[in-house]
């Protein structure tokens, strides 16, 4: 049950749909692989990250967001999620987004190693690390409490995965604790 969860959730991001622009025309060939119908440079559309990931990697594409995450975003997430009780709502790829963002900046400090690359990663880190301990301290009382289906809107599919597994720990755990 637990690895089928666990399957689902990783299947749902991967299908989550990302808005991207084209850079070049697609090529047949391309179109075909990706099951997209031929597209031409500069078109805007929706497509699967898995699929949109493909095409920016090879820089056929770029996503196209509205926020572009990067320090000065998460750092006002991380403000907003230090003033406010209850979870603050992120977009459904935030932790994709942001696992790719990093991602990439790592591979080019592989490439171009520098001391600004290098504390640019350190300090995303570090607003990612503080942003996780303000959600997950929210989700851990929310778990425990219960919250209302309109604040569990604004968790990610992730963090909506933590929530129920930990929800099901403590229900547990508090059955023992008090007994039959």
């Amino acid at each position: 049950m637990e690895n089928k969860r666990i399957n689902e959730i990783v299947l749902s991001r991967i299908h989550t749909p990302v808005t991207i622009k084209l850079l070049k025309d697609l090529t047949e060939e391309i179109s075909k692989e990706l099951e997209i119908p031929g597209k031409a440079a500069g078109s805007e559309f929706e497509i699967s990250w898995w699929k949109a990931k493909i095409l920016v990697d090879e820089k056929i594409a770029e996503f196209v967001d509205k926020n572009e995450i990067d320090e000065t975003y998460i750092q006002k997430k991380v403000w907003s999620e230090k003033a406010k009780t209850q979870p603050e709502e992120l977009e459904k790829t935030f932790y994709l987004k942001l696992a790719y963002q990093l991602a990439k900046l790592k591979n080019e400090f592989k490439i171009n190693p520098s001391p600004i690359l290098m504390k640019r990663i350190e300090n995303l880190e570090t607003l990612l690390n503080d942003l996780l301990s303000a959600r997950i301290s929210k989700i851990l009382k929310m778990s425990f409490r219960g919250a209302p289906p309109k604040i569990l809107e604004n968790l990610t599919i992730e963090e909506k995965w933590l929530y129920d597994e930990i929800n099901q720990i403590l229900k547990i755990w508090v059955e023992r604790i008090l007994g039959d």
